[in-house]
């Protein structure tokens, strides 16, 4: 199949398709195909901490490009976040916070829009699991009403397709090769580094961020630790076969 044959024979069977935008290449190459061939495109942003200014400048921007509305809406996973405590205390309101599955989520969407289809960013060659998903739908599963407009591409047809509508990237993009969703350490050394007003306003919502900066330290001095223990066994080893050679 052809590359855009997926969202044209899907633009023959809806008008309509919600978009999830997480700010990665392969959402916003879905989000320019969608719009290029669906009337109504409903995008939507999952935020873990709402308002990092990194993220909406990036939003204002697609906002401003497609004339369109992303809905900004919680990460589904946030209801395990508060109630198991992670990098925060929980306390009444967050134990009372419900546990959100991605149906959940998809359903309060589907209601939100008025809309029952959906196109994603999955791709055939990204794992096994996703080729055993998608190979031979053809980019569209009509029971599902799912539309996968990048079934067939690959990562490096993304970024020459982004690169040709001169479609430009989120900030983070500038010091990592993903966007950045979730509070992995790596993202937040991310954060930290090149956006502190952001890193700042996540430590507000969850004041043990800087546990994994801790671990750092600890691990690091370990390794030095380690590394000074085997140098002295190796002087000590020295020492002893010198002596041994001078007959001591």
């Amino acid at each position: 199949m052809a590359l855009m044959d997926a969202v044209r024979y899907a633009s023959t069977l809806t008008q309509s398709v919600i978009v999830g935008v997480s700010l990665g290449k392969d959402s916003i190459a879905t989000l320019d195909l969608c719009c290029k061939n669906f009337r109504h495109v409903y995008p939507y942003f999952m935020y873990v901490v709402k308002g990092l200014n990194f993220q909406e400048t990036y939003i204002h921007y697609l906002e401003k490009r497609y004339n369109i509305e992303i809905l900004r809406v919680p990460h589904f996973m946030l209801g395990l976040v508060y109630l198991g405590g992670m990098f925060r205390d929980t306390n009444r309101f967050t134990n009372d916070c419900p546990a959100i599955t991605p149906k959940d989520l998809v359903d309060y969407l589907k209601l939100t829009f008025g809309c029952e289809w959906i196109a994603t960013g999955e791709m055939i060659c990204e794992s096994i699991s996703r080729n055993a998903m998608l190979k031979g739908i053809g980019g569209v599963d009509t029971i599902r009403k799912k539309i996968y407009p990048l079934a067939e591409w690959n990562p490096k047809k993304v970024k020459s397709y982004l690169e040709m509508h001169k479609i430009q990237l989120s900030p983070e993009y500038r010091y990592c090769k993903r966007s950045i969703g979730d509070l992995r350490p790596e993202n937040l050394d991310v954060l930290k580094a090149h956006f502190p007003e952001d890193y700042a306003r996540v430590k507000e919502v969850f004041p043990y961020i800087e546990a994994h900066e801790h671990r750092k330290m600890f691990e690091n001095a370990r390794k030095m630790a380690e590394a000074e223990y085997e140098r002295e066994l190796e002087d000590e080893y020295n020492n002893q076969q010198g002596g041994i050679e001078n007959g001591e």
